[in-house]
């Protein structure tokens, strides 16, 4: 998930995990849902995005990424799931 501000930095799901089980006040801080295919990009492709964060911080810390297989047949049917798993740090410009 692209947020204005941040970038991503791919990480695993073991480290994902443990800063949850660390911060367990951590919320929900943006999502987006596509699940019959995604019209901002592939529509034969399914895609579940949420990025989460403390409260009273502009930024989010950590985010998620599943997509699947969108299939008009068969559309609870998910194949090639994948997750993929994001830490997010800040980006600021530096006046030179």
């Amino acid at each position: 998930m692209m947020i204005d501000g941040c970038k991503a930095i791919r990480t695993t799901v073991e480290v994902w995990r443990a800063v949850l089980q660390a911060h367990p006040e951590i919320k929900a801080f943006a999502t987006y849902s596509a699940p019959c295919g995604d019209r901002f990009g592939d529509p034969f492709q399914s895609k579940m995005q949420t990025a989460y964060g403390f409260d009273g911080c502009e930024f989010p810390t950590m985010g998620a990424t599943t997509t699947w297989d969108f299939d008009y047949e068969h559309p609870d049917k998910r194949t090639n799931e994948e997750t993929s798993f994001f830490l997010y740090v800040a980006e600021k410009e530096v006046d030179q």
